[in-house]
């Protein structure tokens, strides 16, 4: 492998990893896209979800189990 190759593949990786950067900024700026990723979104269903199966597990047994 040539080493100016290298070089010129990296470049372009880089220009193409700056530009969806720049989409995806535009993007959301302009309302296209959510605030939030599904992962984020995921992520507080799940708290959400555990919070409130703590909650009715204390309301049954009257400890509140621990977070492991």
């Amino acid at each position: 492998m040539n080493i100016l190759s290298f070089f010129r593949r990296a470049k372009s990786r880089h220009a193409d990893d700056k530009a969806v950067d720049n989409f995806a900024r535009v993007a959301r700026d302009k309302g296209l896209l959510p605030k939030q990723s599904a992962f984020d979104a995921a992520l507080e269903d799940e708290a959400r979800d555990r919070e409130a199966y703590f909650n009715k597990i204390e309301k049954l047994v009257g400890v509140r189990p621990t977070d492991p």
